[in-house]
């Protein structure tokens, strides 16, 4: 690792003592130092960009052990039945990857896919499943890959349309959705349809 980046990882991003809630092992996860980051503006979208590194890259959460990955803030919201489900279904095919003490947006897609099997694993809400893509659309609009940006926007689109139809919910992915649907409206993703 360059010394430039060891500094930085020291700077912005710490381990942070996890416990898994469907193994209950204890590990240690990289996170952003929030209060090191400044926001330094936003995509019509409502993509936040930060400085000096991006706290999306660190937003799916891995457990080492049984493969559990979700975004940080739904990581606990674990019931018994899901976690059985979890260890039966995605535990005997997971190989932990080690990951460098810094992550990009590539590293960032391939955990946001760890997070999208272990939510279909376990059939979560369609909100979720929603955001999982939106945020991973956002990492491949990073990479610059428009088609795999627009195909993660078009399913956020839907899953967060299925998700706003029920009335609880709507105040919660309100923005989530407008999100998806602006991103949808612009120049790379036109010819998606209306929202």
């Amino acid at each position: 690792m360059p010394e430039n980046q060891a500094k930085a990882s020291e700077v912005y991003v710490i381990d942070k003592k996890i416990t898994c809630p469907v193994c209950e092992c204890e590990f240690n996860a990289r996170v952003p130092r929030d209060v090191r980051l400044r926001l330094v503006g936003s995509d019509t979208d409502l993509r936040p960009h930060y400085e000096p590194i991006d706290p999306m890259h660190y937003d799916v959460l891995i457990c080492p052990y049984c493969g559990y990955a979700a975004l940080s803030m739904n990581f606990n919201n674990m019931s018994e039945r899901l976690a059985d489900k979890i260890k039966s279904t995605i535990t005997p095919n997971f190989t932990y990857k080690p990951y460098p003490p810094m992550y990009d947006a590539t590293i960032a897609v391939e955990r946001y896919k760890q997070a999208l099997n272990v939510h279909d694993a376990k059939g979560g809400s369609a909100g979720e499943r929603g955001y999982i893509y939106l945020k991973m659309g956002w990492m491949y609009r990073e990479l610059e890959q428009p088609e795999k940006e627009q195909e993660c926007m078009k399913t956020a689109l839907k899953d967060l349309t299925k998700a706003a139809e029920c009335p609880k919910r709507q105040w919660r992915i309100f923005w989530v959705k407008w999100s998806a649907a602006s991103a949808m409206k612009t120049k790379r993703c036109d010819g998606l349809g209306k929202f």
